[in-house]
């Protein structure tokens, strides 16, 4: 983080840089983010990548709910750092 914009506790935002990773597209209620998240570091363990511990893992909510009312339309990315 190069410089925090925030006074906000909870919140920190600043610049990242380019990463490689593995992507995940989860289109379903956040109940699901769980279940997601685990099939993701499973791919990454079954195809021979190796995470980054260090690196990002990133979750970004594409889908507004106040404008989407139905869950089961909700997208969220997951993006996790590997080698």
């Amino acid at each position: 983080v190069e410089r925090i914009v925030s006074s906000e506790p909870d919140i920190l935002t600043g610049k990242l840089e380019p990463f490689k990773a593995i992507k995940t597209i989860l289109k379903a209620n956040y109940d699901n983010l769980s279940e997601a998240w685990q099939k993701t570091m499973s791919y990454i363990e079954a195809n021979g990548h190796t995470l980054i511990e260090s690196g990002p893992m990133l979750e970004a909510y594409i889908t507004d709910p106040m404008e989407e009312p139905n869950p089961a339309n909700w997208i969220t990315e997951i993006y996790v750092a590997i080698e």
